[in-house]
């Protein structure tokens, strides 16, 4: 198979297409092993270095400027390359990702709110809200989550209910 990394930003976003046919060439499978993009506005111009609005020298991290958090920048990006993708007949694609804890969402604090920087699809709580992750395995959903189960659903609804803090942790490995 060929397997590849392919982030959209504004840097390949005219020729996405030509990138994509030219792994199309070799008469294999192609499957996207990672695309993605964060939550905030301007990030799907930034493709795979969306993540690099955090100050980790700083205690805590902190964002290194100021950015608007917009969930439905991540579900109209993670949409439009699967329309890409369906209507290239990829073989198979990867979102990263669907979780990640190390970034928690901090409402009401945009300094502080690191899930704009991550590209998972539902949003974690740190240590000091009332359902922290790591104690609770509570998760919610992102905008792009019922997109995203929604194409894969069928006729059914996609379940979007955030996990009950009374459940078992979801594993992250």
């Amino acid at each position: 198979i060929v397997g590849i990394d392919l982030y959209r930003d504004a840097t390949n976003a005219e020729n996405y297409l030509d990138l994509l046919h030219a792994y199309q060439q070799h008469d294999k499978p192609v499957w996207i092993t990672e695309f993605g993009c964060c939550c905030y506005e301007g990030a799907q111009d930034r493709g795979s270095g969306g993540y690099a609005i955090v100050d980790w020298s700083t205690s805590p991290p902190q964002l290194n400027d100021t950015y608007t958090r917009n969930e439905s920048v991540q579900a109209t990006y993670l949409n439009e390359l699967l329309d890409i993708f369906e209507q290239e007949a990829v073989d198979g694609a990867f979102i990263y990702q669907f979780i990640d804890p190390q970034l928690p969402h901090v409402p009401n604090d945009p300094l502080h709110d690191l899930d704009m920087a991550a590209f998972s699809i539902v949003k974690t709580y740190g240590d000091d809200a009332d359902q922290p992750y790591n104690q609770t395995g509570y998760w919610e959903p992102k905008a792009s989550f019922p997109e995203v189960a929604s194409r894969f659903a069928g006729n059914d609804q996609p379940d979007a209910t955030p996990i009950a803090p009374e459940a078992t942790p979801i594993a992250t490995t």
